[in-house]
């Protein structure tokens, strides 16, 4: 099965890539900010979700099966004084 973790290195997702890891043969995971160790059991893919293009390639290139969305900005106070950024990355 291939499988597509979008924020797979965030704090959630690092840990859903490994619970993954041992249930599913393809794991792949996107990225925005390139994280400073590698996370074990996903081929990291750089994109910024926000951008059409370049999400539509990931997807392509992945090919998944299922695809679990974590990337997100999770930040409470940045949600009130960021908000359109906020509603960009996470919902649209």
């Amino acid at each position: 099965m291939r499988v597509l973790v979008t924020g797979g290195t965030g704090f959630v997702g690092q840990h859903l890539v490994r619970l993954l890891h041992d249930r599913t043969s393809t794991i792949f995971s996107t990225y925005l900010v390139k994280p400073s160790s590698p996370i074990i059991g996903a081929e990291l893919l750089a994109c910024d979700l926000r951008n059409r293009n370049q999400a539509l390639q990931v997807v392509r290139y992945a090919d998944p099966q299922h695809i679990y969305h974590l990337s997100a900005l999770s930040s409470v106070v940045k949600s009130f004084e960021e908000a359109r950024q906020v509603w960009n990355t996470n919902v649209w």
